[in-house]
């Protein structure tokens, strides 16, 4: 037994074309805990390989399929673009110069923002301790190199069904049934949430300077309160992490997150952006003043 699964018989599990992270990656029962939700058709993937042509050759295969994508060569350049850009999706090398892939892993599972954030492992070891150890930190997917871009292109589309954004925010149903809005209700209401929570943002820069800035705490609180409103349950994380901080006195980690603050209204920025619904009936009440205009018209003729 491995980690309660048996490994004594794997050959036999083989399927064609797949290998032995392929049978991990299937049979372990932490790889089903761990599948997070996925990706949109056309998502934002980030890769971060130390190698420059193995991330641009990743990049070319991603791009020919439609996604966009941004590259980094260090684990702080990725960093930086995730606190940046709206990312769905995670390409990581395993070896990073000076750190491991799973040292990044562990570090992004552990983040107030990016916990849930998908990632798939790209590895020259397909050593059954190494692919468990991946698996164990949550990954959606292991490739080996030379990675194919059909194989490539499958694995990013196994984890494209949802995106993992969607479930950063109370689902729209829930929203609506709580208050008693419609779609398009819901939408403004969103909008509304994306305008103050913008304005707010701006408000409590002085907490980088100022731990104890009373002006700046309760600016915190009416940003959780907005947040809960619209069932952004990241932000409402988000702000309980940054007031713990301030409670502890880490203004260095204080600084940091209300820097990255950006991506989560970025993030807000797209469930705004999305297509409004039509409001219940429009449709109908449409095709019935259409209706009565022609009945209209053929009496008068």
């Amino acid at each position: 037994m491995f980690n309660g699964f048996s490994l004594s018989r794997v050959g036999e599990s083989l399927q064609p074309g797949e290998g032995l992270s392929d049978v991990l990656m299937r049979g372990h029962p932490r790889a089903c805990v761990a599948a997070r939700p996925a990706l949109p058709p056309m998502a934002q993937i980030l890769v971060l390989d130390d190698d420059e042509i193995s991330g641009r050759l990743l990049s070319q295969m991603l791009r020919k399929s439609g996604h966009q994508v941004e590259t980094a060569l260090t684990p702080e350049d990725a960093w930086r673009v995730m606190s940046e850009v709206p990312v769905d999706l995670l390409i990581l090398d395993t070896e990073l110069g000076e750190e491991y892939g799973w040292d990044v892993l562990a570090k992004i599972r552990k983040d107030v923002i990016f916990r849930d954030l998908p990632v798939i492992v790209h590895s020259t070891n397909s050593r059954r301790d190494v692919v468990e150890r991946y698996i164990d930190l949550g990954v959606q997917g292991i490739l080996i190199k030379p990675c194919r871009a059909d194989r490539l292109t499958s694995d990013v589309e196994k984890v494209m069904q949802h995106p993992w954004s969607d479930h950063l925010f109370e689902p729209e149903d829930v929203v609506r049934s709580r208050t008693g809005l419609t779609a398009n209700g819901v939408r403004d209401l969103y909008r509304d949430a994306l305008e103050q929570l913008s304005v707010a943002r701006e408000s409590i820069e002085v907490l980088k300077e100022n731990l104890e800035d009373a002006s700046a705490q309760a600016r915190l609180a009416a940003i959780r309160s907005c947040a809960v409103n619209v069932g952004f349950e990241l932000m409402v994380r988000f702000v309980d992490a940054v007031r713990a901080a301030v409670k502890s006195g880490n203004k260095e980690a204080v600084a940091e997150m209300i820097d990255r603050m950006a991506v989560l209204l970025r993030l807000l920025e797209e469930r705004v952006g999305q297509e409004e619904e039509p409001e219940e009936g429009e449709g109908e009440e449409g095709s019935e003043g259409e209706s009565g205009e022609g009945e209209g018209g053929e009496a008068a003729a």
